[in-house]
């Protein structure tokens, strides 16, 4: 939790003396709520049915132990995630990313799992925002695709879909040897580059607004709500 981004940016700076200026970035003014300020995320552990969880500091339980298919495509992803959350196993948190472009494959192998189990499992889904989309609207798009690929799971009878979203990067870093930035934007699908203006044209702002549309989308519908969690 202390390495996290957000957490860290909603903290006073420790090395600012008194009556000095903290010149640490804030971050965006509901950020405080939609994080909850209950607890400190991990603070809590818990057990239920051989599965260890931890409490997140909006109040929401997350497996400590999961399997990433993060960057793997094809139906060797279905496989492992199907595999994994079956009752010998119990592996109920998958982690994956709106980039990998493999959150349908997660979906089906929740499917599959559970109606191999043949009852109803609570699994967590991590998805993530690229760099790419960071902005205001590119991330509340990163965020619905990724709702509808995972959708045949929220939906189906034996499966509770958790889903929690993370943004990835603040920014693209060019200096990283596999981060191209103009390439991957200039790449971009024409709905995506339509839909927000390039965020490296404005990197202080563009997590910012995203984190925005991620408190939107979080706060939304409290009573059915789209989101278990953001970070």
């Amino acid at each position: 939790a202390q390495g996290n981004f957000f957490a860290r940016l909603l903290k006073p700076n420790p090395k600012a003396k008194e009556g000095e200026k903290d010149d640490a970035e804030k971050a965006p003014a509901a950020a405080s709520k939609a994080l909850g300020s209950q607890a400190e995320a991990g603070s809590e552990v818990l057990v239920r049915d051989d599965v260890v969880y931890t409490r997140l500091s909006n109040g929401q339980t997350i497996p400590l132990i999961g399997l990433t298919v993060s960057h793997i495509r094809g139906d060797i992803v279905s496989k492992l995630v199907s595999n994994a959350i079956r009752d010998n196993r119990k592996i109920l948190l998958v982690d994956t990313s709106h980039e990998s472009g493999n959150e349908a494959d997660v979906a089906k192998g929740i499917i599959d799992g559970a109606e191999i189990a043949g009852e109803t499992v609570t699994v967590h889904v991590i998805t993530k925002v690229w760099y790419t989309h960071l902005g205001y609207e590119r991330t509340k798009l990163s965020v619905m695709e990724s709702l509808e690929a995972l959708k045949p799971a929220k939906e189906h009878i034996l499966v509770k879909l958790q889903v929690h979203v993370l943004l990835q990067w603040p920014r693209c870093f060019p200096e990283l040897p596999w981060a191209d930035c103009v390439e991957e934007e200039r790449q971009l699908a024409e709905h995506t580059r339509q839909a927000g203006p390039d965020p490296a044209h404005q990197p202080e702002q563009a997590w910012k607004d995203s984190w925005k549309a991620l408190e939107d989308l979080y706060l939304k519908d409290q009573d059915n709500p789209l989101l278990a969690s953001i970070g």
